[in-house]
């Protein structure tokens, strides 16, 4: 069977004369040709400044080559032949762990913990191209440390946060705990709120609770009451390490 560059419907396509910004861009755009067509190919040059690759399989007319662009400080190719007269395979070497992290990293945000299995048929049903369980362990601990450290970003902006809450209106209330500047828990109470529970509300304030799923786990706490329509009236809400008296 013959292939020919945008003949998929995921089809990466190069043409002669098509501008990256450097060689790594090259490199990831190539590897997601493989991907997509389910082929393998075989670098004959690979240097940040050309690089240059055949189809793997032989007599197969497949070529390509790129090179940094004389002024233009672009990184193009140069010369290209897009027909393959081989097959697909459904095993992509060019599949690598980081592949799979930068390809799948909304995935891993929703759910650090995927379990491994639902990623290889992820990548089975969408690519046809089969993966090892080892690769798929790893890209799922590279994507963990990602993601770990997102959330400690977001940590350090709480401060940040507070300060926005308190400028917006200085009767809210805002507490923070924190041990050697390590977070603890943090209490929030919009003043809106407040007034709205004592104004409008019955005088009944109950607790309800959650377990927070991300990496450093704790538990959302929430102060609720019940409006004049019986219907859930939120007060004020805390993250803790543990919940207690």
């Amino acid at each position: 069977m013959t292939y020919k560059s945008g003949t998929t419907p995921h089809d990466t396509a190069f043409v002669v004369g098509q501008m990256f910004n450097n060689a790594i861009d090259f490199w990831k755009a190539l590897v997601n040709y493989c991907v997509n067509l389910g082929i393998d190919i075989k670098y004959k040059k690979n240097h940040k400044d050309k690089v240059g690759a055949n189809c793997k399989m032989s007599g197969c007319p497949w070529r390509i080559w790129a090179s940094w662009a004389g002024k233009s400080k672009t990184f193009q190719v140069k010369t290209y032949n897009g027909e393959h007269k081989c097959g697909r395979g459904n095993v992509v070497k060019k599949i690598s762990s980081s592949w799979i992290v930068e390809y799948y990293k909304n995935k891993f945000k929703i759910n650090p913990y995927i379990k491994l299995q639902e990623i290889i048929d992820t990548v089975w049903s969408e690519w046809g191209s089969k993966v090892s369980n080892y690769m798929v362990g790893q890209a799922r601990k590279k994507a963990q440390l990602s993601v770990v450290g997102e959330y400690r970003e977001q940590y350090l902006l709480l401060h940040r946060y507070a300060a926005e809450i308190l400028k917006t209106y200085s009767d809210n209330t805002v507490k923070f705990s924190l041990d050697n500047g390590v977070f603890q828990r943090v209490y929030i109470c919009f003043s809106s709120l407040k007034l709205g529970f004592l104004a409008g509300c019955r005088p009944f304030i109950s607790l309800d609770g959650c377990f927070l799923k991300g990496p450093f786990g704790g538990q959302l706490l929430v102060a609720v009451g019940r409006d004049g329509n019986n219907q859930m009236f939120s007060i004020a809400w805390a993250v803790v390490k543990l919940e207690n008296t």
